[in-house]
C-alpha cells in the first residue's frame, strides 16, 4: 500500500497489444440486438426474444467469508491523538496517530468500556466507533458461457433511451423514469447493446427501454490471456473497469470489484508473480502526512510487487471505484476466497502435493485498448 512509481505508458500499450485485446465471444454475445444504435435505441422482436430470455445474470455468488465477518470487530478511532492506556483505568503508553487508524479488538473489559488492541493497549470504547464491515462479494463464473454482464456502481433507475436527460421531453423522462425498476448499488445487469452519444459518452441497454451511463457500470470485459502469462492460474485486474477476474488457463472462474490506486497513489501496471501469502498483516504509511493510515490485522493478503498487493478490506464499501493507496482492495468475503483459491483451486497443488504459490497477475487498463492511453 505504499506510494511506487507509474509504469511508462509506452510499455503497457506494448503489453496490451501482445495481450491480444478482449475475449471475442464476450463481444459478440449479444449479436441478437446489433440493431441497436444511437438513432435507433428501441429493440426489435428477435432483441426482446433475447433480453426475455435471460433479463439478469444468475451467476453462484462468491460465498461470504462468515468467520471474519462475524468472529472479528474492527474499530476506528475517532480523531488524532486519542490516548492508548496500558490497562483499564491504567496510564497512558502513547496516543493514536493522524490519519485513518483503525484497530482489531482483542479484548473487552467486563463493563464493556475498554478495549484492547492487537499489540496489548487499551482503548476507551466511547474514544472508537465499531465499523460495518462489507457485505459485498463477487460471483463464480465456472468457465460457463456468459452473456456481457456489469455491476450498476450507484442505485437509480435506469432512462428510457441513450442521452435522456437531456432531452427536450422532461415530463416524457420522468414518467420512462417512474415505470423503470429501481437499480440496487452492486446489483448484476446484462448488457445488451451499446451505443456512443455526441458527446462522446457510451451508454448500455440492460433491458428493454433501460439505459445507463458507461460511469454507472463496472463492465466484466475479460481479457485474452496474453503470451507472457505463463502460469495456468492467473488473476487479472483492470484499472479502468475496477474488475478482477480470476482465469484457469483461458477460462475465466471468478470475478469481482475492486478498489485500485487513487490518481495519487496509482496502482502500477505490468506482469506480477504472487510472492507472499498472509493470513493477517498490519498495514501502515505515510505517517504525518493528510493522508496516512495503520490498520491492524489487514485480513488474507496477497503480495505480488514489493508491498502492493491484494487483500481484504473493512474499512469501506466503495468497491468499483479507486480508494487505495497502491493496493487492490477487495471485500473481505472475496480476499478470502482468493487467497485460498491461489492453493485450493483448480490445478493448485504440485504434484508431491506441496502448497505452492503459482499465480501470475496482470493489471492493465482496457482504456488503453483501441484508443488513446488513460492518464496515470
Amino acid at each position: 500500500m505504499k506510494s511506487h512509481f507509474n509504469i511508462i505508458i509506452g510499455l503497457s500499450m506494448a503489453l496490451l497489444a501482445m495481450s491480444g485485446g478482449f475475449s471475442a465471444a464476450v463481444e459478440d454475445a449479444s449479436a441478437p440486438c446489433a440493431q441497436i444504435s444511437i438513432a435507433s435505441p428501441t429493440p426489435d422482436e428477435t432483441c426482446l426474444a433475447y433480453i426475455e430470455s435471460a433479463p439478469r445474470p444468475d451467476f453462484e455468488p462468491i460465498p461470504l467469508d462468515q468467520y471474519t465477518l462475524n468472529v472479528f470487530q474492527y474499530w476506528q478511532a475517532r480523531e488524532a491523538g486519542t490516548p492508548l492506556y496500558d490497562a483499564p483505568n491504567g496510564e497512558i503508553v502513547g496516543r493514536t496517530n493522524e490519519g485513518l487508524v483503525y484497530y482489531r479488538v482483542q479484548e473487552a473489559s467486563e463493563d464493556g468500556r475498554w478495549l484492547r488492541n492487537e499489540e496489548g493497549q487499551w482503548l476507551h470504547a466511547a474514544d472508537l466507533q465499531l465499523e460495518q464491515v462489507s457485505e459485498f462479494s463477487g460471483v463464480q463464473l465456472g468457465g460457463s458461457e456468459q452473456r456481457p454482464f456489469a455491476w450498476v456502481l450507484q442505485e437509480g433507475r435506469p432512462l428510457a433511451y441513450p442521452g435522456a436527460e437531456v432531452a427536450a421531453d422532461e415530463a416524457a423522462d420522468e414518467a420512462a423514469d417512474e415505470a423503470a425498476p429501481t437499480l440496487a448499488r452492486y446489483e448484476l445487469v446484462h448488457l445488451f447493446a451499446s451505443a456512443t452519444d455526441e458527446a462522446g459518452k457510451r451508454w448500455y441497454m440492460i433491458g428493454a427501454d433501460q439505459w445507463l451511463p458507461e460511469e454507472q457500470l463496472a463492465v466484466f470485459q475479460p481479457p485474452v490471456k496474453p503470451r507472457f502469462i505463463s502460469r495456468d492460474r492467473w488473476l487479472a485486474v483492470d484499472l479502468s473497469e475496477q474488475v478482477l477476474v480470476g482465469f484457469w488457463q483461458d477460462e475465466p472462474q471468478f470475478a469481482t470489484l475492486v478498489s485500485s490506486g487513487t490518481e495519487s497513489h496509482d496502482t502500477p501496471m505490468g506482469v506480477y508473480e504472487v510472492w507472499a501469502r498472509l493470513e493477517m498483516d498490519s498495514m501502515s504509511g505515510f505517517t504525518g502526512a493528510p493522508d496516512a493510515y495503520g490498520l491492524e490485522s489487514v485480513p488474507w493478503v496477497l503480495y505480488y510487487f514489493e508491498s502492493i498487493g491484494f487483500h481484504g478490506t473493512y474499512w469501506h464499501d466503495g468497491f468499483g471505484t479507486p480508494l487505495s493507496h497502491g493496493c487492490v482492495n477487495l471485500s473481505v468475503s472475496d480476499s478470502a476466497f482468493v487467497y485460498r483459491w491461489t492453493v485450493d483451486g483448480i490445478g493448485a497443488y504440485g504434484t508431491d502435493g506441496v502448497e505452492e504459490i503459482d499465480t501470475q497477475v496482470y493489471v492493465y487498463r482496457s482504456g488503453l485498448v483501441g484508443g488513446e492511453p488513460e492518464s496515470d
